[in-house]
């Protein structure tokens, strides 16, 4: 897998960590409220 040089939205990499079942949605969910960025 070649590293991306380009920077990751947070919506974006939470979206990685959903696919690869790091996260379940539920958590994607509560990381993608903006109150906690």
């Amino acid at each position: 897998m070649k590293t991306q040089h380009k920077l990751l939205t947070v919506k974006e990499v939470v979206q990685i960590l959903v696919d690869k079942e790091v996260i379940s949605e539920k958590v994607a969910e509560v990381l993608l409220i903006p109150r906690y960025w």
